[in-house]
């Protein structure tokens, strides 16, 4: 009697690491291979950060950091910024 073919993906198991998230420019939407706990966390972000901005909202910017502790820097432009609204 033959064997039945395998299915190419076989691996069952939950994913235990990162999500996998690719861009998809012609359409201009990400491709996430998450969990379900993952994903609720995902649409969290992009339902919050994804929308249209108003001239009164503060738009988000990403600084990455070479040197820096992030943690230490983001302490250190806390007080800035509070200075120079106080001046």
């Amino acid at each position: 009697m033959a064997e039945a073919p395998k299915p190419a993906f076989t691996d069952t198991s939950p994913l235990s690491q990162e999500p996998q998230i690719s861009i998809l420019e012609s359409t201009n939407s990400l491709l996430v291979n998450a969990t379900p706990k993952q994903h609720d966390a995902i649409k969290m972000v992009i339902g919050h950060v994804d929308r249209e901005l108003s001239e009164l909202s503060t738009p988000y910017m990403i600084y990455p950091l070479k040197y820096q502790e992030p943690v230490e820097l983001a302490a250190v432009l806390n007080d800035v910024v509070a200075a120079r609204e106080e001046s």
